[in-house]
């Protein structure tokens, strides 16, 4: 039997594609308009339109995922709220306080599941624990979910329709970090992009491409677009454009 190796490490160890680096170079030789206003950045934004079935999007190129969701949470954290997320997850764990920083000092609140993922039972009772005394705790505005999960596991339909319902009863936002998306539609045979985010109440998605083979990128889409002009006021001032 013929056994090749094959590394179980860290997603971000590989190169680019060469179907992508094909594409990068032969878009390099043609003179086009800067700043988002070039064919490539339509066509993608046009593609991305048609993959998640909704033509009323406002997306927004990136070059890194830190970036991508502090940009995207900076759009609801404001310096006196806060924002509930899992103990493992990268903005907490791993982004350097990015966005706290780009928020301006927003507050990240953490809850612990073995799961490696939240529970909408343990988000409600995080919320009332906050609200039994609102004048002296930072105002909760969010939550973010991982998908998948920093440890691999994924959020099924019904599990993130329940997050949604607790988001809802608390005019909370619900923003997806998408660092494993794909990986996630796989394992989840038969839900589409659209299915697994906005048609189930996801407000925002910092979506990645560069560990599936692509050259820093990465995209915020805001399925919410009213949610999307805060982040649009701040993407220059950020150095993102």
């Amino acid at each position: 039997m013929d056994r090749k190796a094959i590394l179980i490490g860290t997603d971000t160890v590989s190169g680019i594609a060469p179907q992508i680096l094909k594409a990068i170079n032969l878009a390099s030789t043609e003179k086009t308009l800067p700043y988002g206003d070039d064919r490539f950045t339509k066509n993608c934004k046009k593609k991305i339109c048609k993959i998640f079935e909704n033509d009323n999007l406002e997306i927004i190129p990136m070059m890194s995922g830190t970036a991508s969701n502090s940009l995207a949470l900076s759009s609801f954290l404001r310096s006196y709220g806060s924002l509930i997320c899992h103990s493992e997850a990268h903005i907490n764990k791993d982004e350097a306080g990015a966005p706290e920083f780009f928020s301006g000092g927003g507050k990240l609140i953490t809850i612990n599941h073995e799961s490696g993922k939240l529970d909408a039972k343990d988000i409600e009772d995080k919320i009332k624990k906050f609200n039994f005394k609102n004048k002296s705790l930072s105002k909760i505005s969010g939550v973010s979910i991982t998908q998948l999960a920093e440890n691999g596991t994924a959020y099924t339909k019904d599990e993130i329709i329940k997050i949604h319902k607790i988001c809802d009863i608390n005019n909370l936002y619900l923003h997806m970090d998408g660092a494993r998306f794909s990986n996630a539609l796989v394992f989840q045979k038969g839900m589409s992009p659209a299915e697994m985010t906005w048609k189930i109440g996801v407000d925002c998605l910092s979506l990645g491409a560069t560990k599936n083979g692509a050259l820093a990128a990465e995209v915020i889409i805001f399925f919410n677009k009213q949610l999307a002009r805060e982040a649009l006021n701040q993407v220059k001032q950020t150095g993102h454009v």
